[in-house]
Order: structure tokens, then C-alpha cells, then sequence
């Protein structure tokens, strides 16, 4: 969670002249009461049609700007590219009058959704002449999509959080597989959601295995591509809708996630899947001459490099 201040440069008001006290007038002023107060009521009427502006006037001494804001907490990867697109974001949007709270709330409701990363806004609080704080949770990307524009990062939710370029910090931080899907995403908006469908079943196994992967690279199993494209073998079709490789090209035919609409509830859990990777694992150290491992059942069957056949995978780690 980070929290956002947005701040403007402009100033409250000197008191004008109206707000001096006058209870100190001299007796000889006193004499010219009548004289003074048509002059009074005829300034007003000469400032009635401008009164809007006057109100106005003062309303822009408690703007607030998007266009400059900084971070007050959050981890260091906002820093950098990330913090800079967020500033490019949230300069498109109109400085607001403070005092006004209808237009402060139409700020909210628009910093949620000026750029990818909010996910929600939590907490507003004003602070005058002409700061708005704002706390805000972020949202995870939990892998990386190709697209007409280049890489994206995509949260569990289909919703492109940013550009991988505008991304280095959090990107040297976090190991983010690659969703590969059968073409690159078209027209992709920062904030959006992409409904596509493989590409949400990837998302919900890339969601699955996240907490296996640090310890499945420990044992050989270094996840680097989710691919949702359609498989086919000599044989027909695959079973398989979700194939993960990692970095030394080994293919695990992981199924389907539990959520899948029609067959989640057939596939065996991903703790059990990580289970038979691990028993893999153990029988092949180094995982020397597997082409493939197939999890779709309860037992891990795997492919050599020289031979067609499956073979199981013996119980026990």
C-alpha cells in the first residue's frame, strides 16, 4: 500500500480590506456616515455582477494540482519509472478546489482510475490551504503479456498495470513469468481489462503457482513461460490447456486451474501438482534427459529426450 500526496503551490488569501476592523474610527469619519454608505451601496452594486469572479479568485488560492504530487510511503521499486508514469497520469487531470467537496470527490473517483497501478482508493484527507492526501492499495502484476505495444504487465484481475519500460524497478524485484498467447494484445489501455479467455486461465495458474515457484527453482523447475496457446500432439489434441516451460526449455503440461468454468473441478490441486514436480525431481537429479512432464493426473508421468513413451513417476521425494 502506498500513500499519495498531492500538493499545490498556491496560497490562501491576504484578509482584504472589508475584514479590518473599523471600531477605531475617528469621531470626524463619523460625519460622514450617510456619504460613505451610498458610496458603500454603490459598490456593491457595481460588484454584484462580478461576485462569481471574486468567489473564483479566491476558490483558486485552495486548488489542488495533480500534476504535483509525491509519494509519502511505499516500497523503493514506486521510485523512478514507476513513480514517473503515475505523475504523467495524474497531471491529466484538472486542479480541484478544496473547499469544494463534490469536486474533491470527483478528484477521487478519477485518481482511481488515471493510472493502472491504483487499484483502489482507501482514504482521503485534506489538508489545507492545499494538499489532499491519499492512500491508495496497488495492484500485484503477477506475470507479463506480449501486446501490440510491447511487453505489459497484467494482474490477476486481466487488468494491464503498465508497461514493462515504465516498470524496471519493480520488474529487478519481482520474477514475473511470460504469459504467452496466440498474438499479441490489440489495443491495450493502462487501467483496462483484457477479456480473453486462455489468457484468464493463464492468469489463474500463474496465480497457482506463484507460491511454489521460488522453491520449484530451487529443485531445477525455474518457471519462465505460462503458454495458453492451443496444443495439439500427433495424436489429436492435448489435454492440456496450460503448458508451463522454464529455463532450460522443459515442458510441464500443468492442465488446467482448479477455477477452470468446466473442468477446474476434475484437476488435481496445485499443492498436489508441486508434490509430483518434487518427486520428479527427486528420482532425476538434475532432471537429466526429461523432455516433459505431464501433472494432469495423480501421479506425474515424464518424457525423455529419447524415447516416446511416458513413463511414471515412483512415489516418495
Amino acid at each position: 500500500m502506498a500513500s499519495v500526496k498531492l500538493r499545490a503551490s498556491a496560497r490562501p488569501p491576504a484578509a482584504s480590506e472589508f475584514d479590518r476592523d473599523t471600531t477605531a474610527a475617528p469621531a470626524a469619519a463619523r460625519s460622514l456616515r450617510l456619504p460613505l454608505l451610498a458610496l458603500l451601496i454603490g459598490a456593491a452594486i457595481w460588484l454584484l455582477p462580478r461576485w462569481p469572479g471574486v468567489l473564483e479568485g479566491r476558490d483558486r488560492a485552495f486548488l489542488v494540482d495533480p500534476a504535483y504530487f509525491e509519494l509519502e510511503s511505499g516500497a523503493e521499486w514506486l521510485e523512478g519509472g514507476v513513480a514517473q508514469s503515475m505523475r504523467d497520469a495524474l497531471a491529466e487531470l484538472e486542479p480541484t478546489p478544496l473547499r469544494d467537496d463534490a469536486q474533491v470527490a470527483l478528484l477521487t473517483r478519477a485518481i482511481g482510475t488515471a493510472t493502472g497501478w491504483v487499484k483502489s482508493v482507501d482514504g482521503v484527507q485534506k489538508r489545507y490551504p492545499n494538499r489532499l492526501e491519499v492512500e491508495v492499495t496497488l495492484r500485484e502484476p503477477v506475470a507479463l503479456v506480449e501486446s501490440e505495444q510491447g511487453l505489459v504487465l497484467i494482474d490477476g484481475d486481466a487488468i494491464v498495470v503498465a508497461v514493462a519500460a515504465d516498470a524496471a524497478e519493480f520488474l529487478t524485484r519481482h520474477d514475473l513469468p511470460l504469459l504467452h498467447t496466440s498474438r499479441p494484445l490489440r489495443g491495450v489501455v493502462c487501467g483496462g481489462r483484457v477479456r480473453e479467455r486462455a489468457l484468464e486461465e493463464g492468469l489463474k495458474v500463474a496465480l497457482e503457482i506463484e507460491p511454489f515457484r521460488a522453491d520449484l527453482a530451487r529443485r531445477g523447475f525455474a518457471i519462465e513461460v505460462i503458454d495458453v496457446t492451443p496444443k495439439e500432439r500427433s495424436a489429436g489434441t492435448s489435454i492440456t490447456d496450460v503448458e508451463l516451460y522454464t529455463a532450460s526449455g522443459l515442458a510441464i503440461e500443468w492442465g488446467r486451474s482448479q477455477a477452470h468454468a468446466e473442468l477446474g473441478a476434475l484437476e488435481p490441486t496445485a499443492d498436489a501438482k508441486v508434490r509430483g514436480l518434487k518427486r520428479v525431481a527427486a528420482r532425476y537429479p538434475e532432471l537429466a534427459g526429461i523432455r516433459r512432464v505431464r501433472l494432469q493426473f495423480s501421479e506425474p508421468s515424464v518424457v525423455f529426450d529419447d524415447e516416446p513413451a511416458l513413463v511414471a513417476a515412483p512415489h516418495g521425494e
